[in-house]
């Protein structure tokens, strides 16, 4: 990826480091630097984003351990907390037609969600992207009608997620 481009930053979350390449999303335990998983997923990668965002998104609740959550002190194996039962959902724009739920510990995609229909469009787009873990956050993207590069939003917009319904 150039990166003079304005790709996605990094995500961390819960210890996994989550970053994308061409048409590659790939998932890395900070700690030991060792690759979890890795995807090849066309368009997962986007370019021109503004400094400091993402299409990615997680909020990570580490939902039982077999260790202590207290960090290490001396930064042994023995006394770093156990990532392995670490269960949360990542969430990333593909191709900016869709954002894909997948499952932090695997990569397994577990659901496709799709931005806000507007009347009239040809295309509807996601551009932001946050998550608070109840509700999946974003905005549609509209892009500029002499500068293809260049986009806003016209629309905030929650996906409740137990249900998958808009709000």
């Amino acid at each position: 990826i150039d990166r003079h481009a304005t790709p996605p930053i990094p995500l961390v979350v819960e210890g996994i480091m989550f970053t994308t390449a061409d048409d590659r999303l790939m998932a890395f335990d900070v700690y030991n630097g060792v690759r979890l998983w890795d995807r090849l997923i066309s368009g997962v990668d986007r370019s021109g984003l503004p400094i400091a965002t993402s299409n990615m998104a997680a909020c990570g609740v580490v939902t039982a351990t077999s260790r202590s959550e207290k960090e290490p002190e001396n930064g042994t194996d023995a006394d770093r907390p156990d990532r392995s039962q670490s269960h949360f959902p990542l969430y990333v724009v593909v191709d900016d037609r869709e954002c894909w739920e997948i499952d932090s510990r695997t990569g397994t995609t577990l659901r496709v969600h799709k931005p806000p229909h507007r009347d009239g469009a040809d295309r509807d787009l996601w551009a932001w992207i946050a998550t608070d873990g109840r509700r999946l956050y974003g905005s549609r993207a509209v892009i500029g009608d002499n500068r293809p590069d260049i986009q806003h939003s016209d629309e905030l917009f929650a996906i409740d997620l137990e249900p998958g319904q808009l709000r």
